[in-house]
């Protein structure tokens, strides 16, 4: 029964690594893409275009500066980087685990 619970696990956590991973990806891949909608989030255009009542009560939260946007998405890369590589490192502990291999 553990073997099979483990292999469950391992099963989850790689299927979570690998939709992250394509995540990570596609921003190395093609940055201009994401770093223009995360842009566009954080100077809150959308909201500015589209519901301008909502816009007027919370538009001093936006953030405008073009370099606090490439900083936020270098991190978020980042972030993502190291959350599928911890994901990686435990979907092959748990096959171990599952396999007898570790304890």
């Amino acid at each position: 029964m553990d073997t099979i619970t483990l292999l469950g696990q391992a099963v989850l956590t790689g299927l979570l690594a690998g939709w992250l991973g394509i995540g990570v990806w596609e921003n190395l891949r093609a940055p201009e893409v994401n770093r223009s909608l995360v842009s566009a989030v954080l100077s809150m255009r959308r909201v500015r275009d589209e519901r301008p009542e909502i816009y007027a009560l919370t538009k001093q939260n936006r953030i405008e500066s073009p370099a606090a946007h490439a900083l936020i998405w270098r991190a978020v890369i980042a972030a993502e980087l190291v959350a599928t590589a911890l994901l990686v490192l435990g979907t092959l502990l748990l096959l171990a685990a599952a396999l007898g291999l570790a304890g």
